[in-house]
């Protein structure tokens, strides 16, 4: 765990080596993993960015130019300049799958949002190839003035831009009918572009005017020009739009621009021949590509957050709860199960940043504090294990039935309720006794739970059955159940106890419950598979983490 402090600096940290001439990087959609195209070796390197370490290297086609992964993170495609072709990676078994043929010397490539189209850059055949990610056919392919190099697709996957270097230009394809529908002059030898996370802007480095060209993508005007280091060749938006990270590749660093003033800065020095980049879905890191070193650096992004400490705390951290007075960090470290069993929760002492205790659990998930800090709470395996915080000794281990995921204390302290996702029910313990006192049937898969501010109900997230299921957290019998949108995930109620808000994997959305009548009053569009949820405490404000697209999508809640 990596204990964050306040900080003004920004800078590269020590090289990952990869494999021979790394053109570009992408990152799966939970950051767990960068991975590297590596042109001179024929290969892809996958870096475990948690380690900093390459935890594969997966064999491709010949000299891999570029490579972007599908949204929900399980596919990748890489496109090989020297056969020809793209090769599809099955992210999870790490091996190629398959093999498509495309136009002739592909560069540059990109996944559509929805994950049904890959565009590559044929920059042989002058075209751009559309690839049917379901049948795995190239279904299209769109003729060009002039070679291409870089692409990108917009946010909302109408437009897909590609550089063409001879043309100076930006060439704009309507994806809905395949056709270049626009030219946009930029630069000169415009070599990367990618859009604004909000797709507004789009931003072009121009490797021979040293430049980054800023376009309104509603009006396809260029309307700001940033001067850059020498033979700019990448550009990374952060995921929530402030910057832009632009590497040169003749200077050996890296520039970032301010997207509110379109004025570089920061300029940090990398090794020889930046050319990819990719950042954190959490904004705090950004992958550089080194050609000349055959290395990636990893920069700290944040101008404002340092790292000030990494604390050991077990095994496969999941989830973590702090206790009221913020002076313990509780961990549940789901641990692995080969060699042998390490699965715990750890204690982390605020003040000193380290582990003061170490408690023995089996595969604890998700762990929650009660209100007067007294014990902490672990669920994992088929269990709930109670901790008293002041001696650090289990008390009690309460069986709830198989697979145990969320938890939530009542604010009174009296009643903790916990959802069991196989058996589709909600168990609820007497926290006085450590005793089960009810057990409630809800919808499939039960996932997440939150308690009202005045405990009174009880929310639920029904991810099998596309529901909420509401609850009376005294008499533990089912109020109401609310039907919202696919695959409810995660849910909060806001601390004015007027409203819950459910997110909606695969639908891309918020669901605003009336919690006086228990109906849906509003659906608030946000990024792809939203997870985690959040009210700020004043209640005007809702945060959702869009764990595909890598953003956080900010609600204003008054105006819902």
């Amino acid at each position: 765990m990596s204990v964050i402090e306040v900080s003004d600096g920004q800078g590269a940290g020590p090289a990952i080596p990869v494999g021979t001439g790394p053109r570009a990087v992408a990152l799966a959609p939970d950051g767990s993993r960068a991975y590297v195209a590596n042109a001179g070796s024929d290969t892809v390197s996958v870096i475990d960015t948690a380690a900093g370490l390459v935890a594969a290297t997966i064999p491709v086609g010949g000299s891999p130019r570029g490579v972007a992964l599908t949204g929900d993170g399980r596919r990748a495609y890489v496109p090989n300049s020297g056969t020809d072709t793209v090769s599809v990676i099955d992210v999870p078994t790490a091996r190629v799958t398959g093999t498509i043929a495309v136009g002739t010397n592909p560069t540059g490539i990109a996944v559509a949002p929805d994950g049904l189209r890959v565009y590559v850059a044929d920059a042989g055949s002058h075209s751009v190839s559309v690839i049917d990610t379901v049948t795995a056919q190239v279904t299209a392919t769109v003729p060009l003035d002039a070679a291409p190099r870089g692409l990108a697709v917009s946010p909302d996957g109408r437009r897909v831009l590609v550089t063409t270097p001879e043309a100076d230009s930006v060439s704009l394809i309507d994806t809905g009918t395949d056709q270049v529908v626009g030219t946009v002059p930029v630069g000169t030898n415009p070599a990367g572009v990618a859009p604004a996370p909000d797709g507004r802007h789009a931003y072009v480095a121009n490797a021979g005017s040293n430049t980054v060209s800023v376009i309104d993508t509603a009006t396809g005007q260029v309307v700001g020009t940033v001067p850059v280091g020498t033979n700019p060749a990448g550009v990374a938006p952060a995921p929530d739009g402030r910057r832009v990270y632009v590497t040169n590749a003749g200077a050996d660093s890296v520039s970032v621009v301010d997207t509110g003033t379109n004025r570089v800065t920061a300029t940090i020095p990398v090794s020889a021949g930046p050319l990819g980049a990719a950042v954190a879905p959490d904004g705090r890191r950004v992958y550089v590509t080194n050609v000349g070193a055959n290395t990636v650096s990893v920069i700290a992004a944040t101008a404002t957050y340092r790292v000030a400490e990494t604390v050991t705390a077990g095994a496969n951290c999941w989830a973590l709860a702090t206790t009221p007075d913020g002076s313990r960090v509780y961990v549940a470290n789901a641990g692995n199960v080969a060699p042998t069993p390490n699965s715990s929760v750890s204690a982390i002492d605020t003040a000193t940043d380290h582990v003061a205790l170490t408690v023995p659990v089996d595969t604890p998930v998700t762990v929650a504090v009660a209100p007067d800090g007294r014990h902490a709470y672990a669920a994992g395996a088929r269990s709930v294990t109670v901790i008293d915080t002041t001696t650090g000794q289990v008390t009690a281990t309460v069986s709830v039935g198989i697979t145990p995921t969320g938890l939530a204390v009542t604010p009174d302290g009296r009643r903790l309720v916990v959802t069991v996702i196989v058996a589709g029910t909600v168990a609820v313990i007497d926290t006085a006794t450590n005793q089960v006192i009810r057990t409630v049937t809800v919808g499939k898969n039960p996932t997440a739970v939150a308690a009202a501010p005045d405990g009174g109900h009880v929310y639920v997230t029904n991810g099998g059955s596309n529901n909420v299921s509401v609850i009376d957290a005294d008499g533990g019998q089912v109020l109401s159940t609310i039907r919202v949108d696919d695959n409810p995930i995660g849910v909060a109620v806001a601390p004015d106890g007027r409203r819950a808000y459910v997110t909606n994997l695969h639908s891309r959305s918020v669901s605003v419950i009336d919690t006086a009548t228990a109906t849906v009053t509003a659906t608030v569009t946000v990024g792809t598979s939203p997870w985690g949820v959040a009210v700020s405490p004043d209640s005007r404000h809702v945060y959702v983490a869009n764990m595909a697209d890598r953003t956080v999508s900010a609600i204003d809640a008054e105006t819902l």
